[in-house]
């Protein structure tokens, strides 16, 4: 049962790489890339354990993962679904009556403390269906330094996204099919126009957007209001997708 007071926790732990940055990385899951002889996957859970923030841990991913996950702590473990959001309601069904709100937390931020998890969820705004981190080049420059840059340019900045999602569970039931429709046109731009307007599409291109009209079309999208959280500490935003940042977090942890 859920712990009063506490948010429940999913954390999809599926995400692949492969080639190089595989053989690099000593494995195809970036849940398990080890630092400082640990995966991610545990320093992350052992970090949500810290913040005293969250009750139950749902790790959804595969076998390899699954045994990693149990021995660090997690309180359910569930295998993989075909996509993205199968992943994130197979953990939300498996753990079972979940009050008001589901803490999402991606499994490749090294560097996650206790103390960002607590800040993350206490900026983000009581009223907000869907709390969405974003962390400013600045600020994260000032901790990362001379990392390679892959943030999204804006009207208003440079912004990364961050890794935690605090969600609303009943507005996460209800947008089911916008997400995976989302998830299944995210790689396929004539179908990701026809869902969030091509003039969107074109402001963006030329730097026009901020950050308010992107969480203001996503609710409309969505149908639900939405937060960009700002001020968050800059290890929620770094993550492992490409090489460099691979190469940077083990030169980094030195």
């Amino acid at each position: 049962m859920p712990t009063p007071g506490l948010c429940d926790v999913v954390l999809p732990a599926g995400g692949r790489i492969s080639g190089d940055f595989a053989q690099a990385a000593g494995t195809e899951i970036k849940a398990l890339i080890r630092f400082e002889e640990e995966t991610i996957l545990r320093r992350t859970i052992r970090a949500l354990r810290a913040s005293e923030c969250v009750g139950r841990i749902a790790v959804v991913g595969p076998k390899e993962v699954l045994t990693e996950a149990r021995e660090s702590g997690a309180d359910l473990t569930l295998p993989e679904g075909k996509t993205g959001p199968d992943n994130i309601f197979r953990g939300l069904d498996g753990l079972t009556n979940v009050t008001t709100h589901l803490l999402i937390v991606t499994g490749d931020m090294p560097f996650l403390t206790p103390e960002s998890v607590r800040d993350f969820l206490a900026l983000c705004p009581t009223q907000a269906e869907v709390c969405i981190p974003i962390v400013e080049r600045g600020a994260f420059e000032t901790l990362y330094p001379g990392l390679i840059r892959t943030d999204t340019p804006l009207h208003d900045g440079y912004f990364r996204l961050g890794g935690l999602f605090r969600v609303e569970v009943g507005t996460l039931r209800r947008t089911r099919s916008h997400l995976e429709q989302m998830f299944a046109a995210r790689k396929n731009n004539l179908q990701m126009a026809r869902m969030i307007g091509v003039p969107f599409i074109v402001r963006y291109l030329f730097r026009r957007l901020t950050v308010d009209q992107i969480v203001l079309r996503a609710g409309e999208v969505l149908q639900c209001g939405g937060a960009a959280v700002r001020g968050v500490p800059p290890e929620i935003a770094f993550d492992i997708d490409i090489p460099e940042e691979l190469a940077y977090a083990r030169q980094y942890g030195r």
